[in-house]
């Protein structure tokens, strides 16, 4: 009770204290001032924040600001594959998290109305982080391999690690059989061939004049490839080669003959190959662990129903 009488007494003193300060003309004044200074002030900081914003904005969807670095951001969380794309076309980046910012909007009328299913959704995530940190911190961890284990899988399986032949290969291509056989003119006469890719190919390759890389046998068709393979280096094919992008004059570079890889150099993959398997390993035995220290009751004959 007098905890009660005790609250009720500063209640009424609080109340008391504010209808004084109201009733007297000039704290009512001064507190209306304080007020209002303080709502001004907080509107003029998000305003000034907001033309802020929109001066490093590089687009405005409905009102919300998208800035430069919150697209950076936003890319660099997108699949290797996609950011090196977007470096070449940026536009549709920008086209594309409009296109996000968009549905979010448009999605967040109707967030009540699927608040059920994205809470079990949030749930299901949560569960599958969990288990996959657990797992990680607490049983594959475990899977460490030896040097010993690496030069066992290496001596057993020696084949997996022989590299085929590669050719270094370059390549010019024009629309017509006329301009290609103008320009194996112009290499037999000694003009330059990345030179004349760079100017003169339809190719995409021609920005890098030409060049596609080492190509290991079995990557190319049957017939064009023992051509190719049985070339010198710095050669260029006599012939043209005819697909539907065009007609293509090719060239063969650097040679690299079939060899075995080194333990050295298969460790990397080997390590992996290894890790993987000694995971998988490790998660069958605790599981089995697990279910027969525990208490499971299974009703088999519902399956059909699935």
């Amino acid at each position: 009770m007098k905890i009660k009488e005790s609250l009720k007494n500063c209640y009424k003193g609080f109340t008391t204290g504010i209808k004084r300060c109201f009733s007297d003309r000039k704290k009512r004044k001064r507190i209306i001032i304080t007020v209002a200074s303080v709502i001004v002030v907080v509107i003029a900081a998000y305003f000034g924040w907001r033309q802020i914003l929109k001066k490093n904005a590089i687009a405005i969807v409905n009102g919300e600001i998208i800035t430069l670095s919150e697209l950076k951001n936003k890319i660099s969380t997108y699949p290797e594959f996609y950011q090196e794309y977007v470096r070449q076309v940026p536009q549709q980046a920008l086209e594309d998290y409009i296109g996000e910012k968009l549905l979010t909007q448009k999605a967040k009328k109707y967030e009540r109305k699927y608040s059920k299913k994205i809470k079990q959704e949030l749930e299901n995530y949560k569960n599958d982080l969990l288990i996959k940190e657990f797992l990680t911190d607490q049983v594959l961890s475990k899977a460490d391999i030896s040097q010993d284990e690496i030069k066992t899988y290496y001596n057993n399986n020696l084949k997996d690690f022989l590299v085929p032949e590669k050719i270094h290969l370059y390549e010019i291509v024009v629309p017509t059989q006329e301009a290609a056989e103008d320009v194996l003119k112009r290499l037999s006469e000694g003009e330059d061939f990345s030179e004349i890719a760079k100017r003169e190919s339809i190719s995409s390759s021609r920005e890098k004049g030409g060049d596609l890389g080492m190509i290991a046998r079995g990557q190319l068709t049957p017939e064009i490839e023992e051509t190719l393979f049985s070339m010198k280096p710095n050669q260029v094919l006599g012939k043209t080669v005819k697909t539907e992008q065009g007609y293509h004059i090719l060239k063969v570079g650097e040679i690299q003959p079939s060899h075995l890889q080194t333990v050295e150099e298969a460790t990397p993959t080997i390590r992996q190959i290894l890790i993987t398997q000694k995971r998988s390993q490790l998660l069958n035995t605790y599981l089995n662990q697990l279910k027969n220290e525990s208490k499971i009751i299974r009703f088999n004959d519902k399956l059909k129903q699935l």
